[in-house]
């Protein structure tokens, strides 16, 4: 019973440690990888063209409390298979930055 609850625990962790990474870091089917904070061409070069790209919409960012920067939200979609199953990611940038990596399901 103990090694089952030992099991159970270390299984918990990874799930975890797996979730949090898949936020901060996309590994690429390609071995590339993109990670917050990257530029466009970051992503581009390590990961190829994403599969599907949208624009999302537009942001006014406040700078030096003065000028105020529209900048573009955009959305790229990327698969990468694992284990014979493709899984979807959303990439969020505004402007040139990423800003959010997430699980957009599996197929």
């Amino acid at each position: 019973m103990k090694h089952h609850v030992t099991l159970f625990i270390i299984s918990m962790v990874l799930f975890a440690t797996t979730s949090l990474h898949a936020e901060s870091l996309l590994n690429c089917g390609n071995g590339g990888s993109a990670s917050l904070g990257d530029l466009k061409q970051e992503v581009r070069l390590s990961c190829g063209e994403p599969e599907r790209t949208e624009i999302i919409g537009y942001i006014d960012k406040i700078q030096d409390e003065e000028q105020i920067r529209v900048m573009k939200i955009e959305e790229w979609i990327y698969s990468t298979p694992y284990y014979g199953k493709l899984y979807y990611y959303s990439l969020l940038f505004e402007g040139n930055q990423l800003v959010e990596i997430k699980n957009a399901g599996s197929k």
